[in-house]
């Protein structure tokens, strides 16, 4: 996951992040095959013999870790490709929300930012990169406008 700190804007280097996480993808898929691979010759329960006892692990524990690892990197190549699909022009997508992240960006909103009754009465003020948060996992791609360019 890149470091938001980080980002750089613009198609290319999204499209250059992609080819970037499709090489940590691969990685962690190549690991999740050799570990079933493994399994299927020596099966689930077997583990490397030439290791010390502290290091070994069975195949199944393997697998298990490769999976998470898996899941880890899509979740991450997700995020780039919705980066990169906001920098391709008239690119249609029939993704919905993602619930998921709309959830987690809002459960905080009433507590972190509530404002008094005599400030602001009735207002839950959030910053603006709270609100993009919200906004992003609120909106299907296809019908995103940079908030920049509606202040415009």
């Amino acid at each position: 996951m890149t470091d938001s700190r980080f980002l750089q804007e613009g198609f290319a280097a999204q499209a250059a992040h992609v080819v970037e996480e499709k090489g940590e993808l691969d990685m962690v898929l190549g690991e999740l095959l050799a570990a079933i691979g493994k399994a299927q010759r020596w099966g689930l329960d077997s583990f490397n013999p030439l290791l010390p006892k502290g290091e070994r692990e069975t195949n199944r524990d393997w697998i298990c870790r490769a999976i998470n690892a898996c899941y880890a990197e899509l979740a991450d190549m997700k995020q780039v490709l919705d980066r990169f699909r906001n920098t391709v022009p008239d690119c249609e997508t029939d993704q919905p929300m993602d619930v998921v992240r709309l959830v987690q960006a809002a459960a905080t909103i009433d507590i972190d930012y509530q404002t008094s009754e005599a400030h602001h009465p009735n207002h839950v003020l959030i910053p603006v990169t709270k609100f993009k948060e919200i906004r992003d996992a609120a909106t299907p791609f296809s019908s995103r406008v940079p908030l920049e360019a509606r202040q415009a």
